[in-house]
């Protein structure tokens, strides 16, 4: 433990050495490490146009929100830690592994997946976790019977899986499609050779390899599928067959392929029959003859075929299954056994502690992943504090919204006329004059509500849509009001009338550019309380190591 507590602190020392303050923002340093950390990531695309004074004003407002949010103690706030502690959980992940034996199993299981192998087995069951000597007991009463007796002989005997009807032979496969201790045992035995004891979930296993070949590939296929059922009779079994025979000659005949379109198939994915049948077929949108597969009838049509992807196209999802199978533990104690290297641990502590104590580390022995949870933590807060100081205050400020709509209406003049109201699709001639002679009664600021009188729980029969339409927008406004196109027609609600009036220059209110006008009062608001955060807060930029950011 000595050792690591030296190790941490000479790591501070280094960091604190080499590193300079550009500014100083409530009283606290902003190294340059850090601004050149926010410049870089945000200074892309578009905004790569900013210079580093340009972007010193934006960084310095978000300095100060998160000062504030700071000050307001909301990094204190329960549901902030959990968000935090959330995001944190995601982002060590790649910190605390073995990147190094990872990619190594990665390009393992590549390896493998270019290649098929044909494998029998004597697998022994582990029917007592507790007590698993007798199953391994079994396992080596079968290895010395392989000494005098044939291997096929031994598995149809001892096997306790389906295969000992096969005398073992499980087939074809490839990689990532059995367990892994048994895909090991495939891949590192001869042709003709017995792998010895291995053992996985299911027990204990004896591998022999019969024969190898490079991948077939792949073949995207789509088949017309007959069940039969165990219980059939020989009469079921016999009509099954004449029914898909008579479907293939169809099909011959020219009749179209009306078949369930099935995921890329590999080697190993399903039974032996179909796949070799799949992989039999030579030419695009040729279709094999009828297949007797263990479960029932194919016709099977190939769409498309191609070799094994690329690893950097699979790496990703083989990444997953690397680390959720028996790999997982191989890159977990590598990763352990380093770092008990490094810290000088002893075996007395356990592994559990060695990974937390690198865990909450990270930040001090990582600067980039310190920087990025100083990026999260911060942002969170920034998103909060905004949120309440800008976004919902400025949207519950009705008063403020229509003043400031008032004072900046030449900003939100049309450039055209709009049409404000309501229109009115209506399920019938009835409906419509019914709806009309109701409106006629009743304000316009009624009228909404009043039209949603007409419908029930068991007919809808009218649908309503209201707001600001400019040409374009609403066929049907379009045709009753700016003199332009036809009525769309709907069968379901064929009649159809709109309610309302033309604003030819100016909204009547905010409410009908709420959206734009909304965003620049939003713009007012943050303006004005950065200026006060500006008084509230001290800010001290040391524009000498300021200038030596590029």
């Amino acid at each position: 433990m000595k050792r690591a507590f030296v190790f941490i602190i000479s790591l501070l020392s280094v960091s604190v050495l080499f590193s300079q303050t550009v500014m100083k923002i409530a009283g606290n340093d902003v190294s340059k490490e850090e601004f050149e950390y926010y410049y870089n990531k945000n200074t892309v695309g578009e905004a790569a146009k900013l210079s580093v004074s340009e972007y010193t004003e934006l960084f310095i407002k978000f300095k100060l929100k998160v000062a504030e949010a700071y000050n307001r103690k909301m990094d204190t706030i329960s549901s902030y830690k959990k968000e935090i502690d959330g995001y944190r959980e995601q982002l060590v992940k790649p910190y605390l592994t073995d990147e190094v034996v990872k990619d190594s199993l990665v390009q393992e299981a590549y390896n493998h997946m270019l290649e098929d192998v044909d494998v029998s087995h004597i697998l022994i069951r582990i029917t007592d976790r507790k007590d698993t000597v007798p199953a391994y007991e079994k396992a080596k009463d079968a290895l010395l019977r392989l000494e005098k007796e044939s291997f096929e002989k031994v598995a149809a005997s001892m096997s306790e899986d389906m295969s000992a009807q096969d005398s073992g032979r499980l087939g074809w496969i490839t990689g990532m499609t059995t367990v892994y201790p048994f895909e090991c045992a495939a891949y590192n035995t001869k042709v003709g050779e017995h792998s010895g004891i291995i053992r996985s979930g299911f027990g204990y296993h004896i591998v022999k390899v019969n024969a190898r070949r490079p991948s077939r590939g792949q073949v995207k296929v789509a088949h017309i599928f007959k069940r039969k059922y165990p219980d059939f009779t020989n009469y079921q079994q016999d009509s099954l067959k004449n029914v898909v025979f008579d479907i293939y000659k169809k099909l011959q005949n020219g009749e179209s392929f009306d078949g369930e379109e099935l995921p890329w198939l590999t080697t190993g994915r399903t039974n032996e029959i179909f796949e070799d049948a799949a992989f039999a077929i030579k030419d695009i949108d040729g279709i094999s003859e009828p297949v007797e597969a263990p479960y029932g009838w194919h016709i099977i049509k190939l769409l498309d075929k191609k070799p094994i992807d690329s690893l950097s196209i699979l790496k990703k999802d083989i990444e997953v299954r690397v680390k959720s199978d028996e790999r997982a533990k191989i890159i977990a104690d590598s990763f352990i056994a380093k770092l008990r290297k490094e810290y000088g641990f002893n075996d007395s502590i356990s592994d559990a502690k060695v990974y937390e104590y690198e865990k909450s580390n990270l930040e001090k022995k990582y600067p980039d992943f310190g920087l990025l949870m100083k990026e999260y933590r911060d942002g969170i807060l920034m998103f909060n504090i905004c949120q309440e100081e800008i976004w919902d205050k400025a949207a519950k400020d009705t008063v403020g919204l229509r003043k400031y709509f008032e004072a900046h209406k030449d900003k939100y003049k049309y450039s055209a006329p709009r049409y404000k109201g309501i229109v009115v699709r209506c399920a019938s001639k009835d409906i419509k004059r019914k709806a009309q002679r109701m409106l006629g009664s009743v304000p316009m600021t009624s009228a909404y509500d009043s039209l949603l009188k007409l419908n029930t729980a068991d007919e809808k029969n009218v649908r309503i849509e209201r707001g600001v339409f400019p040409e374009g927008k609403n066929a049907i406004v379009d045709h009753y009001i700016f003199d332009k196109g036809k009525l769309p027609y709907d069968s379901k609600y064929p009649e159809s009338f709109v309610i309302g009036k033309i604003q030819k220059e100016y909204p009547d209110s905010y409410k009908d550019v709420k959206g734009p006008v909304l965003n620049d009062y939003q713009n007012k608001v943050e303006s004005e309380w950065i200026e006060r955060l500006k008084k509230k807060y001290p800010v001290e930029i040391y524009q000498e190591v300021l200038n030596t950011i590029k």
